[in-house]
């Protein structure tokens, strides 16, 4: 489960005590939560995210950094911060084609992120010619409306049934 936390959320106080009562309540396992941040909120206060970051990884919470390489995009926060996924910015999936600048970033996003030894999502995926340029650069995961559209909880409740009924997707 993917959640975006926002600056004032990560660094107000009480985020570390929240998760563990979410995740006590819940009977969530922590590896399968994963908290989405932003690169301008790793800015903000880089000593006290990477404090907060490394208690959530210690805890097994997954880290995301979101929409990356549109923003405050620093090679060396990747090497500060202790996060196990990047994902790729929309606006470069939206124009990924053969030979463009988009597909060029894009392949060195996914080349980085695994040589850093994180998983790499990609995010807006619509048409099957992204998620083609996407497989042949072995991004690990994608995001977007080819995938499915947001639904409503018990919507998603009905295809999670469904979906263990007739044994995972497809």
């Amino acid at each position: 489960m993917s959640v975006n936390v926002s600056a004032q959320q990560f660094f107000g106080s009480g985020l570390i005590d929240k998760i563990k009562e979410v995740l006590g309540t819940t009977g969530l396992p922590p590896e399968l939560l994963e908290l989405e941040l932003t690169e301008s909120s790793l800015i903000k206060d880089p000593d006290q995210c990477i404090e907060t970051m490394t208690r959530l990884r210690d805890m097994g919470v997954q880290i995301a950094l979101d929409d990356f390489g549109t923003g405050y995009s620093s090679l060396s926060a990747l090497c500060a911060f202790p996060l196990n996924k990047l994902k790729i910015d929309r606006a470069f999936v939206q124009n990924m084609d053969r030979g463009s600048r988009e597909l060029v970033i894009a392949r060195a996003i996914v080349s980085l992120g695994h040589e850093l030894g994180m998983r790499v999502i990609a995010e807006g995926v619509e048409t099957e010619s992204q998620m083609g340029h996407l497989k042949a650069l072995d991004c690990n995961d994608v995001q977007g409306f080819l995938t499915g559209r947001p639904m409503s909880g018990p919507k998603l409740e009905a295809l999670l049934e469904e979906q263990h009924r007739i044994g995972g997707f497809h």
